[in-house]
C-alpha cells in the first residue's frame, strides 16, 4: 500500500478521533470529569441513525441528523438524572468517572437486547471516490474529513464567545461563576450534551465504513480518550493534533506489523508521552495536577 492511501486512511480516521477527543476535552474542561461512555454514545447514534432509516423511513441523511440529535438530549438526560446528585452533593470526580464506566455496560446491554449480537452493515449516505496523484480517496473518507473540520472550527470559535468563557468558568470555580450570573449545571449538562454530539457524529460518519455492533464502540472510544491525553486533555486544539496523530499510528503501525498489533503501537505511544509530556502535546502543564 502507497503511504499516501495510508496518510488518507490515518487522516480520515483521525478525524473521527479527534471528534471523540474534542468531545473528551470538552467535558472535562468544562466539568473536570471524563464521560468513558464516549464510544458507547458513538455507536448508539449509529444504530439510532440505522433504526430511523430501516423503521421510520427517514432519508438517510435526515436519519443521521436524527441520530445525533438524539443522542445529544439522551446524553443531557443521563447527566441531569446520574450525574447532577454528584455535583451538587461535591462528590469528586471520580465517582463520576465510576459512574460513566457503569453506563458503558448500560448502553453496550441496551444495544444488544434491541438489535442482537450479530454486525449490521449501515449504508453510506454517499458513494464514489476519486484517485488523486494515484491514491483512491472515498467519498465518505471526503465526508469525514470535511465534517470533521467545520464542527471544529465552529466550536472553536463557540469557546471564543461569553458562552465558551462561561463554560470555562463554571469549571475553574462554580461558586464564583454563580455570583457572576453563570449557571454551573447547566453549563455542565450543556457540555456533556455537546461532547455527546461530537461523538454521535463521528458514529454516523464511521459506521457506513465498518460495521454496527454493540461493543464497537469501546475500541473508538478508547482510542479517542488516547488521542485527547495525547494531545492534551482539556485542549481544543491538542485534540485534534491528537486524534490526528493516533489515526496515522494506527494506520502506518496496521500496514506494518498487521492490524493486530496498530493498538499496541498506538497505546505504547500513550505510555511515551505520558513519561516524557505527561501534559500532552499542546497542553498545559498545570492541567495535570488539576485532575
Amino acid at each position: 500500500m502507497p503511504v499516501g492511501q495510508l496518510l488518507v486512511s490515518g487522516i480520515a480516521t483521525g478525524a473521527i478521533y479527534a471528534l471523540v477527543a474534542l468531545g473528551f476535552s470538552l467535558i472535562y474542561r468544562s466539568t473536570r470529569t471524563i464521560n468513558f461512555a464516549q464510544g458507547e454514545i458513538l455507536m448508539a447514534a449509529g444504530y439510532l441513525g440505522y433504526w430511523a432509516h430501516t423503521s421510520l423511513g427517514l432519508p438517510l441523511l435526515l436519519a443521521y441528523v436524527f441520530a445525533v440529535l438524539a443522542a445529544m438530549v439522551l446524553v443531557a438526560a443521563v447527566e441531569r438524572v446520574a450525574f447532577q446528585p454528584m455535583y451538587d452533593h461535591r462528590a469528586g470526580p471520580i465517582l463520576v468517572i465510576v459512574s460513566s464506566i457503569g453506563l458503558v455496560l448500560v448502553i453496550q446491554t441496551a444495544l444488544q437486547l434491541l438489535w442482537g449480537p450479530q454486525a449490521i452493515p449501515v449504508p453510506s449516505a454517499i458513494a464514489g471516490h476519486v484517485v488523486v496523484a494515484g491514491v483512491s480517496i472515498t467519498a465518505q473518507q471526503i465526508l469525514i474529513v470535511a465534517v470533521s473540520a467545520i464542527l471544529i472550527v465552529a466550536l472553536e470559535l463557540m469557546l471564543r464567545t461569553p458562552f465558551g468563557v462561561a463554560l470555562r468558568a463554571a469549571a475553574e470555580n462554580r461558586d464564583i461563576a454563580a455570583l457572576l450570573g453563570v449557571r454551573g449545571r447547566r453549563m455542565a449538562t450543556f457540555s456533556y450534551a455537546l461532547g455527546g454530539g461530537l461523538a454521535a457524529v463521528g458514529g454516523v460518519l464511521i459506521t457506513p465504513t465498518t460495521l454496527l455492533t454493540p461493543t464497537g464502540g469501546s475500541t473508538v472510544g478508547l482510542l479517542g480518550l488516547v488521542a485527547a491525553i495525547v494531545g492534551g486533555l482539556g485542549d481544543m486544539r491538542g485534540a485534534v493534533v491528537g486524534g490526528v496523530v493516533v489515526g496515522l499510528i494506527g494506520a502506518f503501525a496496521g500496514y506494518w506489523f498487521g492490524g493486530a498489533y496498530a493498538e499496541v503501537v498506538v497505546f505504547g505511544v500513550l505510555v511515551v508521552t505520558l513519561v516524557l509530556r505527561p501534559w500532552g502535546l499542546l497542553g498545559e502543564e498545570g492541567m495535570v495536577s488539576r485532575v
